[in-house]
């Protein structure tokens, strides 16, 4: 297919200069279209058929288009891709601490259970590989943390115990989603989070 008129024109144009203060990291599909960044970001795959993409919000808060930052954007900011992760780890947490993602502690979550729900921002599910989120999330929940991330903006946090009556509420809010990510859930604990068997 050719691309024609304005799209052409306009990826034929230089590229702008990404703030590195403002790159985010972004659990996608790991087939999501991700022809502007590099193959190295496979690094970041946490299992489940999810990676972690980098990515920079452009517009106003309440209608943000999601850019992805790619390698050249990265040599274009002169920083590689170790460095451009670290960044992206740093914005979220800044994010987390500013209460700009909502963080619900229920003592009665779907399952009867203590359960965390994340919610609120189109960084919800990412905050699931948020430096310090599992030493956060003990005093809820125990030190034995399951998560589960069935679409782009949720992300609950639970005990072992809730797992069976968890599956059938990520299944559900999994197959409504408008940005569905996974219905398997991960342990998390002080390295991040793991694929369960």
């Amino acid at each position: 297919m050719e691309m024609r008129g304005w799209l052409r024109r306009r990826r034929g144009t230089a590229r702008s200069t990404v703030d590195v203060d403002q790159i985010y990291p972004y659990l996608v599909p790991e087939d999501y279209p991700d022809a502007l960044s590099t193959g190295a970001q496979s690094q970041r795959r946490i299992g489940h058929g999810l990676s972690v993409a980098l990515v920079t919000p452009t517009g106003p808060a309440d209608a943000q288009i999601l850019g992805a930052v790619g390698a050249a954007n990265l040599a274009d900011a002169g920083i590689d891709l170790a460095t451009a992760y670290g960044h992206a780890d740093r914005t979220l947490s800044a994010a987390l601490s500013a209460g700009q993602i909502a963080l619900e502690y229920f003592e009665r979550g779907p399952s009867g259970a203590p359960t965390v729900v994340v919610s609120g921002s189109w960084l919800a599910a990412t905050t699931l590989v948020a430096p310090g989120l599992y030493e956060r999330m003990t005093r809820f929940l125990g030190d034995d943390i399951v998560a589960a991330v069935p679409h782009r903006d949720l992300l609950f946090l639970f005990g072992p115990q809730s797992s069976a009556a968890m599956a059938e509420v990520v299944a559900a809010e999994h197959r409504d989603a408008r940005k569905p990510l996974t219905t398997g859930f991960f342990t998390l604990d002080q390295d991040g989070p793991a694929p369960r068997p």
